[in-house]
């Protein structure tokens, strides 16, 4: 096992081809890597983002659960949305950070 913050730290000051190596290192000596990612993942890819300015969420409210469940009017809205984003979502293709992700699931480090 390694000291992790003795890792970190000596990341932050590294140079780039060194943080890439500490990386490499740390993927490789890991047994299992559980990534964490958002909706920013997929933005390069064409698919808008609901928070930021601009985003899903300005245009249209979301719809809590309870409301889907309780509403046929918002369940009606739910699937308009769904419909009308279709070309959008339809189009887009996997990404650098999809990429990267399936690289690591082939790998055998990404289990779930």
């Amino acid at each position: 096992m390694y000291d992790r913050t003795a890792r970190v730290e000596s990341m932050a000051a590294a140079d780039l081809a060194g943080v890439m190596t500490q990386l490499r290192e740390m993927v490789e000596e890991a047994g299992a890597i559980l990534p964490f990612t958002g909706a920013g993942i997929s933005t390069e890819c064409g698919i808008p983002d609901f928070r930021s300015p601009g985003g899903i969420w300005t245009k249209n409210r979301p719809i809590p659960f309870d409301e889907f469940v309780a509403s046929q009017e918002a369940r009606n809205e739910s699937w308009r949305r769904r419909f009308a984003m279709g070309d959008e979502f339809g189009h887009a293709k996997p990404g650098r950070g999809h990429r990267a992700l399936a690289s690591l699931y082939r790998a055998g480090k990404v289990l779930w």
